[in-house]
């Protein structure tokens, strides 16, 4: 652990590592704030909207799993600002994952079909990416099962009206369901892709079903009245936009995950370093 934590302030604060992690950390940093702010000062329309019953605890819970899930683009997007091109590594699919499985809970709860049923499918894909960069498998494992587990848990703590769409008219409960096929449809164009690479890789039409979906899903959580959904879809946007535009500017159609920050393997480091060169002696 201690090794880890030199690591990491090693590239990160000190001299020109603080000086670039703190210019990267800038336009995440401030997206993030003005997504925050223009969702509290929409507060009160949401929560005049909201009458599946919640108590205030269940939102603060929805807000929490919001922020963990929220905190994977902030990291991926200043990661990306830093190299100065789309990165994605592996704490992208740890944050996702953790995140995941909290809004999976709390939309279930909610009794919105539309919110748990992206949140399932993506837990199913984190676990895929997790496995093909070898890194946590068996919390990948875990971290799925713990999904289904709360999934059934919230269903049958649900009222039956509740657990049906929560009270919201059949066309906007359809215009949902097809902002998260849209949504989800990035996943599953990024699973294939890898699938077919044989590692972790997130091709651009990734970040393009993201901005199209996740402009599509705000519309349908402002409509039911969800601040929670409304707060991650807002701050995303602009990071999908983001990345398309560096894949842009390097040229590149697909993003191949790295596992440099997922966990530090000292027994591996001194292979990765080049032996001394007998020419050089002179």
């Amino acid at each position: 652990m201690g090794k880890a934590l030199a690591h990491w302030r090693e590239r990160h604060w000190h001299g020109d590592a603080l000086a670039k992690t703190t210019s990267a950390w800038r336009w995440p940093g401030l997206v993030l704030a003005f997504a925050f702010l223009a969702t509290i000062a929409f507060m009160p329309q949401f929560t005049d909207a909201i009458d599946v019953g919640l108590p205030t605890g269940w939102l603060l819970f929805g807000f929490a799993a919001q922020a963990l899930f929220t905190a994977r683009l902030a990291v991926q997007w200043a990661a990306s600002e830093r190299a100065g091109k789309s990165v994605v590594n592996a704490s992208f699919w740890w944050w996702s994952m953790a995140g995941g499985l909290m809004l999976g809970f709390y939309f279930a709860m909610r009794g919105d079909p539309v919110g748990y049923l992206g949140q399932l499918f993506g837990t199913l894909v984190y676990a895929r990416n997790l496995w093909l960069i070898a890194v946590g498998r068996r919390w990948a494992v875990a971290g799925l099962v713990a999904m289904l587990a709360s999934s059934v848990a919230a269903y049958y703590h649900l009222p039956p009206q509740e657990a049906h769409g929560g009270g919201l008219p059949w066309g906007w409960l359809a215009f949902g369901f097809g902002a998260q096929g849209l949504f989800t449809a990035r996943m599953l164009v990024q699973w294939l892709a890898s699938e077919r690479a044989k590692a972790s890789v997130v091709p651009v039409a990734f970040w393009w079903l993201s901005i199209a979906g996740g402009f599509c899903l705000g519309l349908y959580f402002i409509r039911r009245g969800d601040p929670v959904g409304v707060i991650g879809q807002l701050f995303g946007v602009v990071v999908y936009a983001r990345n398309l535009w560096l894949m842009r500017v390097n040229d590149e159609k697909v993003v191949v995950a790295e596992r440099a920050d997922s966990a530090p393997e000292p027994a591996s480091e001194p292979a990765l370093r080049s032996p001394p060169q007998a020419s050089d002696r002179g």
